[in-house]
């Protein structure tokens, strides 16, 4: 009896579809987290960015349609979002910090006479 029962819902499972990019949505979250620190943030920025817009789309369906998509590919697609907004937000920090030294650093150059000799 309890075979027929997982059976059933394994079926019911097979049904659902999958949220449209939801692995390139949680792919490209993970990824905006790793250039933060690499690429002095402007990747990770860019990729955060593009995940959010993706994942905007995907969340209007299922908000639509919240039967229809499997839980596992709704969890792909909320894991993928947070992790392009933890990506977003360190990258975005780590590149304002390197603007700050650049231009403080530029500053001090400004100021030594011996530089323009």
């Amino acid at each position: 009896m309890i075979n027929k029962k997982s059976h059933s819902t394994t079926q019911h499972q097979s049904v659902l579809k999958q949220v449209p990019n939801s692995k390139l949505i949680m792919a490209f979250g993970i990824l905006s987290i790793i250039p933060g620190a690499f690429a002095f943030g402007l990747l990770g920025i860019v990729l955060g960015i593009i995940t959010l817009s993706i994942a905007s789309g995907s969340m209007e369906l299922i908000e639509h349609n919240h039967n229809k998509y499997s839980e596992k590919s709704i969890k792909h697609l909320k894991i993928g979002r947070g992790c392009a907004i933890i990506g977003l937000i360190l990258s975005s920090l780590i590149f304002i910090g390197l603007l700050i030294y650049a231009m403080s650093y530029s500053a001090s150059l400004l100021g030594d006479s011996s530089y323009y000799m």
